[in-house]
């Protein structure tokens, strides 16, 4: 008890400091005691690409921004102009962010009734980007109650019944696979169109349904922020754009 004490009293007097053949010691271990990292200051936020380069090239702001930053596009729906130095704190200094503020809601994967699925092509697909889009349409359109049967499905291809006119039917052979551009990146740029699969389905006596599949492993994100990146280097050089 005696011992612990006298070791307490010890620890209260400060350190000593003696040098040994011109390096600096102390007679006690120290801990280092960080200066906490100050607030960083606000950021922009937009929603467009537009936006974005239009905070940049506000003659106000610019002269902030040069040459000390870069453009980050970070995905098919953000980009980011920040600090290309750290501070002392290893944090960049985040000026404007430009992220998307609704992705493309298409219920992939899910099946629709054949109106709902109708609707949300026209709606969420962009026309010029998406060369089977008109044939969807026409399919989806022209679904009857004539039930899908199994043996026409060999899960490549389908055969679904359709209506030609008012009362004449016949079979016609769905394209296992079918390239669209939903919107899904800014709008600024083209959309990406990718690969998808369309599938049909029938429950009972009830019209078919619907569904897309995605098939391209997200290889459209990639072309998505590869765009971004082209057009925010015409918009903002000399600031250079990374993705």
């Amino acid at each position: 008890m005696i011992k612990e004490a006298l070791q307490y009293l010890v620890g209260l007097a400060p350190p000593t400091k003696f040098e040994i053949e011109g390096a600096i010691f102390s007679d006690k271990p120290l801990t280092h005691i960080p200066e906490p990292a100050p607030p960083m200051p606000g950021s922009f936020a937009v929603i467009t690409l537009t936006g974005l380069i239009g905070l940049v090239k506000d003659a106000k702001i610019e002269e902030l921004y040069e040459p000390g930053v870069v453009c980050q596009v970070l995905g098919c729906d953000k980009a980011q102009l920040v600090d290309r130095v750290a501070d002392q704190f290893g944090r960049r200094q985040l000026y404007i962010t430009a992220a998307l503020p609704q992705p493309c809601d298409f219920p992939f994967g899910r099946f629709l009734d054949h109106s709902d699925f109708i609707i949300s092509l026209q709606m969420r697909f962009d026309p010029a980007g998406s060369p089977d889009l008109e044939y969807l349409v026409r399919i989806a359109s022209a679904l009857t109650t004539e039930k899908v049967s199994e043996s026409l499905d060999d899960g490549v291809s389908q055969k679904v019944g359709l209506r030609q006119g008012i009362s004449l039917q016949g079979t016609e052979k769905i394209r296992p696979r079918v390239t669209l551009a939903p919107y899904r990146t800014f709008r600024e740029i083209d959309q990406p169109a990718s690969a998808f699969l369309f599938r049909v389905k029938q429950d009972g006596d009830e019209i078919p349904t619907c569904a897309l599949f995605e098939a391209d492993g997200g290889a459209w994100k990639l072309q998505a922020m590869e765009r971004i990146a082209e057009y925010l280097k015409d918009k903002l050089a000399p600031i250079p754009v990374v993705y």
